[in-house]
C-alpha cells in the first residue's frame, strides 16, 4: 500500500503536469464557453466552429492520454517522452470517453424512473424491509445507488481498460486490476475527493451579504477545481499503478478475487465453494426439488375441505413434516461436511439420534420465537411501536435464532461436541454469510410469491402447487447454503476425516 501511495503521490509532485492541467483544462472551459458564441450564419463560421470543436478535443485527448502515459512510471525524466503526440492513443481514448459517457448517461436517465423503481421495490420487499415512510426512503437510496454507479462503479471498470491502451499493454492488465481490492479502494478515496468533496464544497454557501457570497463562490469554485484536479492526477497515477507491465511493478502480480473466492483444486477453501459444491451436486439438487413439491402441497392441505384428495394430502404432508424434514436436513447437514459422492448414501441414512437432536432444534427455535414475540408485544404501549416491533419480530425469527440455534444442532447431528458450536458462533463471517443467505432468499421468494392461489378443479390445484413450489426453492435453496455454511466453520469431527474447510476455524 506504500508503493501505491508513493506512486500516486508522484503525479502531484511534477510541477509541470499540475500547472499543464490547472491551465490547460481552464482554457478548454473557456474556449468551449464562448465555442457556443460562435456564429452559424455563414458556411465559413460553420467551418471554424467544427475546427475550433475539433482542435479543443484534440488538445482534451493529447492532455489526458499524455497524463495516463505518465502515470505508468512518474519520473520527471519521463514527461516529455509521455506527451509526445501519438494518434493511436488519441484514438483509443476518444473511443473509450465516449463508451464510457454513454454508460453513465444511460444510469443518468434511470434517475428519472426512481420513483417507479421505488414503488416497485417497496411492494416486492419482505415485510421487514418496508419503512413507515414509504417509498420515499427507497427513492433515497437509490438516488445514492445511482450516483455511486455513476461515478465510481462505472468508471472504475472503464477507466482500467482505457489506461491499458494508452500505455500500450494488454487489455487482460486492465481486466486483472479490476480484481484488486486495492485498486478498489484507492479509486474510492478519490471518488469522494473528487466527486463529492467538490459537490460539497460548492454546496455550501457562507456569507450573509452579496458581496460576501460573490466572493465566496469564486473561492469555493476555485478550491473545488484544484480538488478535482488532484483527484484525478491521484486516480490517473492508481491506474498507472497497477496496469503497468509487471516487470515495471516489481514482477508482483496480484491474485484476483474469483481465483480467491474459486480457488483451483477440488477442495472447498472458501465458504463459497463448499456451498456452492453442496447445493449443485446433482442428488442434492433432486432432493430440494422435491422438498419444495412436498412444502407446497403442505401449505395447501386442509382437513376440513370437501374434496377427499385433499384431507388425504394433508394427512401424508403432515407426516412428511414430522418425518422427512428432520431426516433430509440431517442428512444434508451430515453430507455437508464432506460433499463427495461416495458419501451420499450413508449421510442420509434413517438415523433416529439426528433426527431427534434436529428436532430438539426446532422445538427451541418454536419456544424462543414465541417468548420473544410475546415479550417485545407487551412493550408496544398504545400502538406506538407496531411497525418497529414487527421488524424486530422478523428479523429475530427470521434471522437471530435461527443463525444462533443451527450451529449447535449441526455439531450434535455430525457428531461434534456442544462446544463446537460455540466456535461457529464467534466467527463473524458466518454471521454476515447467514444474513446473506436469509435476505437473499426472503426476497427472491417474494418475488415468485403466486398472487391468487384460487383453484378449483384438480389442475387447477396442480398448477398452483407449481407456483408455490417455485416460491418455495429460494428457501429451501437457502437452508442447505446455511448447512454448507455452518459445517464450514465447524472444527473436524471424529465421524469424517476428511471433513474440509477447517482452515477457518
Amino acid at each position: 500500500m506504500r508503493n501505491l501511495f508513493g506512486h500516486s503521490l508522484a503525479m502531484l509532485r511534477n510541477p509541470r503536469l499540475v500547472a499543464l492541467h490547472l491551465v490547460g483544462n481552464a482554457v478548454l472551459m473557456a474556449a468551449a464557453s464562448f465555442w457556443l458564441l460562435i456564429p452559424e450564419a455563414h458556411v465559413w463560421q460553420l467551418a471554424i466552429a467544427a475546427l475550433s470543436a475539433l482542435l479543443m478535443v484534440l488538445v482534451f485527448l493529447w492532455i489526458h492520454s499524455g497524463t495516463l502515459a505518465y502515470a505508468e512510471e512518474p519520473a520527471r525524466e519521463k514527461f516529455c517522452d509521455a506527451f509526445r503526440p501519438n494518434i493511436w492513443r488519441l484514438v483509443w481514448l476518444a473511443i473509450g470517453f465516449v463508451i464510457l459517457f454513454w454508460c453513465m448517461r444511460v444510469v443518468d436517465g434511470w434517475t428519472d424512473n426512481t420513483w417507479q423503481t421505488s414503488g416497485y421495490l417497496y411492494s416486492k420487499a419482505p415485510s421487514f424491509l418496508r419503512p413507515t415512510a414509504g417509498p420515499t426512503v427507497y427513492a433515497n437510496y437509490l438516488d445514492y445507488v445511482f450516483s455511486i454507479l455513476k461515478w465510481y462503479v462505472i468508471p472504475c471498470i472503464f477507466l482500467p481498460l482505457l489506461a491499458a491502451g494508452v500505455i500500450g499493454v494488454s487489455s487482460l492488465a486492465g481486466l486483472r486490476t479490476l480484481g484488486r481490492w486495492k485498486y478498489w479502494l484507492a479509486m474510492a478515496v478519490t471518488a469522494v475527493l473528487g466527486v463529492w468533496g467538490t459537490r460539497f464544497i460548492i454546496g455550501w454557501t457562507p456569507g450573509t451579504t452579496l458581496n460576501e457570497q460573490t466572493v465566496s463562490l469564486v473561492l469555493r469554485l476555485g478550491l473545488a477545481y484544484v480538488l478535482a484536479t488532484a483527484a484525478w492526477l491521484l486516480a490517473a497515477g492508481v491506474l498507472g499503478y497497477f496496469v503497468r507491465p509487471a516487470s515495471a511493478a516489481g514482477g508482483v502480480v496480484a491474485e484476483d478475487w474469483w481465483s480467491k473466492i474459486f480457488p483451483s483444486g477440488g477442495e472447498n477453501r472458501t465458504p463459497v465453494q463448499k456451498i456452492f459444491t453442496l447445493v449443485s451436486d446433482r442428488r442434492m439438487v433432486v432432493l430440494q426439488l422435491a422438498a419444495c413439491i412436498a412444502a407446497a402441497i403442505i401449505s395447501r392441505a386442509d382437513l376440513t375441505s370437501a374434496y377427499t384428495w385433499r384431507v388425504v394430502a394433508a394427512i401424508v404432508g403432515g407426516l412428511l413434516l414430522i418425518i422427512g424434514f428432520p431426516w433430509a436436513y440431517a442428512g444434508t447437514l451430515v453430507y455437508a461436511a464432506d460433499p463427495a459422492p461416495a458419501n451420499f448414501r450413508d449421510a442420509f441414512r434413517f438415523r433416529i439420534g439426528r433426527m431427534a437432536w434436529l428436532l430438539l432444534g426446532i422445538v427451541m427455535l418454536l419456544v424462543l420465537g414465541f417468548a420473544v414475540e410475546s415479550g417485545l408485544w407487551a412493550l408496544n404501549y398504545h400502538d406506538n411501536y407496531v411497525w418497529l416491533i414487527s421488524r424486530a419480530i422478523s428479523i429475530t425469527s427470521e434471522y437471530l435464532l435461527p443463525s444462533l440455534l443451527l450451529p449447535w444442532v449441526a455439531v450434535r447431528v455430525i457428531g461434534n461436541r456442544l462446544r463446537d458450536g460455540l466456535q461457529v458462533l464467534r466467527s463473524w463471517q458466518y454471521w454476515v454469510g447467514m444474513a446473506v443467505i436469509v435476505l437473499v432468499a426472503e426476497w427472491i421468494s417474494d418475488l415468485l410469491a403466486p398472487g391468487s392461489l384460487k383453484a378449483g378443479s384438480f389442475w387447477a390445484e396442480f398448477v398452483v402447487i407449481i407456483r408455490l413450489a417455485m416460491a418455495d426453492l429460494p428457501l429451501i435453496v437457502g437452508g442447505v447454503a446455511a448447512a454448507g455454511l455452518v459445517i464450514y466453520f465447524v472444527p473436524a469431527h471424529r465421524g469424517s476425516a476428511n471433513l474440509v474447510g477447517n482452515a477457518a476455524s
